[in-house]
């Protein structure tokens, strides 16, 4: 929707952080199907065309929140040396953002955010030896499990703790 030229204006960038604070703050508030495009310009104070310079729909703001989260979550992730604290780095940072994460998870983006916790935890929590020819899908293989397992936590049905817990029993097993 916008130009190389205009995502380097900061006013551009200043509308656009507004525009994706104020979804967020209302995703804290109601469920994403039921949060209109009024709804978000008359929070931050802005008028629908400044959004449709933007965005075009809600669910693209969305997106554009998601990639936001993931290279986010990318960075907490690989600021962590230890690959072992890894998983929790990211599930303490996916907790954090629990309503967000919940309203992506159940919009028709929640396949995207799925693939790119899965990707984040194949890339920097499971590492696989080059040599090894089983080592990609084995790390799929624990990469989606431990989606799963970070999907509880984002429907609320268990606390990091408990999941970071159940992660690493399921993964003796396994391993």
């Amino acid at each position: 929707m916008r130009t190389d030229a205009a995502s380097q204006d900061r006013r551009v960038k200043r509308t656009e952080a507004l525009l994706k604070d104020t979804l967020t703050t209302l995703l804290a508030e109601k469920d994403f199907p039921q949060i209109t495009i009024r709804d978000i310009t008359d929070r931050a104070d802005l008028n629908r065309g400044t959004f449709y310079l933007h965005y075009r729909s809600t669910i693209e703001l969305l997106d554009s929140l998601k990639d936001d989260l993931l290279r986010d979550a990318a960075r907490r992730v690989a600021a962590q040396p230890v690959v072992a604290e890894r998983p929790g780095a990211l599930l303490q940072f996916l907790s954090e953002r629990r309503a967000v994460c919940r309203a992506i998870y159940r919009s028709s983006l929640g396949g995207g955010l799925l693939r790119g916790i899965s990707g984040l935890l194949q890339q920097y929590c499971l590492p696989a030896d080059p040599g090894d020819t089983a080592g990609p899908c084995a790390a799929a293989f624990a990469g989606w499990g431990l989606t799963g397992l970070m999907v509880r936590c984002l429907e609320g049905e268990s606390e990091p703790e408990r999941i970071l817990a159940a992660a690493r029993d399921c993964l003796k097993k396994v391993v």
